[in-house]
């Protein structure tokens, strides 16, 4: 363009000299007229020039360079476009002078390195997007630099502020996205229509327990189960094709531990889709205990009572008659609860339905139905085919441990023949027969039972059973000198020998205790005389001997336990085994305190006799029992 300029202006100054020598009118005006024409060509280009540098979205700037100073003083503004500067800064006369003084605040000496550059190599150079910043300007510009033949230097520039500004936006929200991506608590992967990972979060790398690089590297297939390997890959057709599915997958976690996770995916791209992955594990392990244990018995693990309730339903069908309903009920559970406490209570259970579910199929129906009873479901199954059943049962239960009482379960059972009877008749049917039967064997069992209490007392505390002995000895002697009737002697005697067959729940460290009993220690020794009325209680033909086991603790005066009752209202045979038990005490020698003579403990009941004691029956054990006791 400059080239241009000066040819055309060449010309101008021959047609002007050629005008101005030559006489020629002719030529002197087609001279002037070519002057003319070329004069007005010349500024019609400038003007459209001009017009155009104006108006172009650049910024163009041409500096005047003198010698290239190094401070920048020989870069003065030679020309410059419309946009380059702004209306207030084109106030302050801007031809001429230099940049930093039109902008002062602005990092000069970079731009004059920058200039410089340019000048000394003659090569254009591109300055990528700078911000400058002061009080005015909050703007980025990109910059070309170049150098002019004539040797100035033109500076062409766009102000991308705008795109910056969207840029940065951009980077933000990837940031955020970034953020949100990583932290998220569900797993996030972005995988090809091959199954590639493609991108992972961390919470992926947990969860499947590789690195983020090994995923990377790796095919989503390659962890699901084999057996599951079709599923996922149906699931993974379907969001290439429709754009979204969900569902449940188990895979190996790296360690070969199994996981189940919750995939939902969404197709990105007609080459991408996203999964979100959730480890639903342990929410699986939860549901599975919820539902097993809303159909199941939690200490015998067999089915429950509502689980059976559905199960009658279902079974109450054609082909399944003859179907037989099989009833058990442990005998003597109350007792074994009374005497040995709840635990071994459970172990009798537990033991009973191990027994029960050993000898009936894998397709009959065994549940608890609560407490010590338990009901099966037999289909296809016949009233004399179940009564084996019963027997083979019964000959396992005798062969089993007698240790802490004697198992025993009673059965009844009936059958359903055919769609016309009711099933919930049949299940009254067997429970009645199961009743029946349960008559006969505890009334047996309770005495078996009640010896193997006695036992185990005794094998606990030897020192009991020559207590209990010695107190046998004593209340019976007195009974006879107080004139009781046979059989009245004969009841205490029995139950003088068993008044504290509750001790059983004691525990060892209390019964065998050294030295005095702490308060706590001492509530729980003052329980015996009530589980002991218990205990004997549950056997019908040792429930005459309750009364006097109850109060063998009450005090004459009523400050005793367990009812505090005072004076005749105790049981005779409770105020008798009271002496007899007393004296046996004080005269038996222990560990943390000094045993009585015999006049010792006759001074103590006298001194007492009246307040602990029946003044009555003191009286007579002093002179007719102890006087003849050496």
């Amino acid at each position: 363009m400059i080239k241009e300029y000066v040819f055309s202006i060449l010309i101008l100054l021959i047609l002007i000299l050629v005008e101005a020598v030559t006489t020629n009118l002719i030529i002197k005006g087609l001279a002037f007229i070519l002057v003319v024409f070329f004069l007005y060509k010349i500024n019609i280009k400038i003007k459209k020039n001009k017009d155009i540098l104006d108006n172009l979205p650049s910024g163009i700037v041409a500096y005047d360079v003198k010698n290239n100073g190094e401070k920048g003083e020989d870069y003065k503004i030679k020309y410059y476009n419309k946009v380059a500067f702004s209306e207030d800064e084109k106030t302050q006369g801007i031809l001429g002078k230099k940049l930093i003084d039109i902008r002062p605040n602005i990092d000069g000496s970079q731009i004059i390195k920058g200039f410089k550059k340019v000048w000394d190599s003659g090569e254009t150079l591109f300055v990528e997007a700078t911000k400058y910043e002061d009080e005015k300007y909050d703007n980025w510009y990109e910059n070309y630099v170049a150098k002019l033949d004539n040797g100035d230097i033109i500076s062409i520039f766009n102000d991308v502020t705008k795109y910056k500004k969207i840029e940065s936006k951009i980077k933000e929200s990837e940031l955020k996205f970034r953020h949100y991506f990583e932290e998220v608590p569900n797993g996030i992967f972005i995988a090809d229509n091959n199954g590639m990972f493609v991108e992972v979060n961390n919470k992926t790398s947990e969860i499947t327990g590789y690195s983020k690089d090994e995923l990377l590297k790796m095919n989503l297939f390659n962890l699901i189960l084999d057996e599951e390997q079709q599923k996922s890959k149906n699931l993974y057709s379907n969001v290439v094709k429709s754009g979204r599915g969900e569902g449940i997958i188990s895979f190996i976690k790296k360690g070969k531990e199994k996981r189940i996770c919750y995939i939902k995916s969404i197709k990105l791209s007609k080459y991408e889709m996203v999964g979100i992955v959730e480890d639903i594990t342990e929410k699986e392990i939860n549901k599975k205990k919820i539902e097993y244990l809303s159909f199941h018995d939690t200490l015998t693990g067999l089915y429950n009572r509502r689980f059976f309730q559905e199960e009658m339903n279902r079974l109450d069908i054609n082909k399944n008659y003859p179907l037989t309903i099989v009833m058990a009920d442990l005998n003597g559970l109350k007792l074994i609860n009374d005497a040995f406490g709840h635990l071994t209570g459970d172990q009798f259970i537990i033991k009973a339905a191990d027994i029960i579910k050993k000898y009936f199929r894998q397709e009959d129906i065994v549940c608890r139905w609560g407490g010590d009873e338990f009901v099966i479901i037999l289909p296809n199954t016949k009233e004399e085919e179940a009564e084996k059943i019963v027997d083979r049962i019964n000959c396992e239960i005798l062969k089993q441990d007698k240790l802490n009482g004697v198992l025993s379960i009673s059965f009844g059972w009936a059958e359903k023949e055919n769609k016309d009877q009711k099933l919930e008749k049949i299940f009254i049917m067997a429970e009645e027969y199961m009743y029946k039967k349960k008559m006969n064997d505890s009334n047996s069992l309770r005495g078996e039972n009640i010896k193997t209490i006695i036992s185990t007392l005794y094998e606990k505390s030897p020192r009991e059973k020559e207590h209990s002995e010695r107190v046998r000895d004593l209340a019976t002697k007195l009974a006879i000198k107080f004139n009781m009737s046979k059989s009245e002697i004969e009841s205490i005697s029995a139950m003088s020998l068993l008044h504290d067959i509750g001790k059983i729940i004691i525990p060892h460290s209390i019964l065998e205790k050294p030295g005095k009993l702490t308060d706590d220690e001492w509530t729980e020794m003052k329980k015996h005389p009530e589980i002991g009325y218990r205990i004997i209680g549950s056997s019908h033909e040792m429930g005459k001997l309750t009364k006097g086991i109850l109060h063998h603790h009450e005090r004459y005066d009523g400050k005793g336990y367990p009812d505090g009752i005072k004076g005749n209202e105790i049981p005779i045979e409770s105020r008798i085994i009271s002496l007899a038990d007393c004296y046996d005490a004080m005269t038996e020698e222990r560990p943390y305190k000094k045993s009585l003579t015999k006049v010792q403990a006759i001074k103590e009941i006298e001194v007492n006799a009246g307040k602990q004691f029946d003044p009555v029956l003191a009286k007579v054990f002093i002179e007719k029992v102890l006087g003849t006791v050496q």
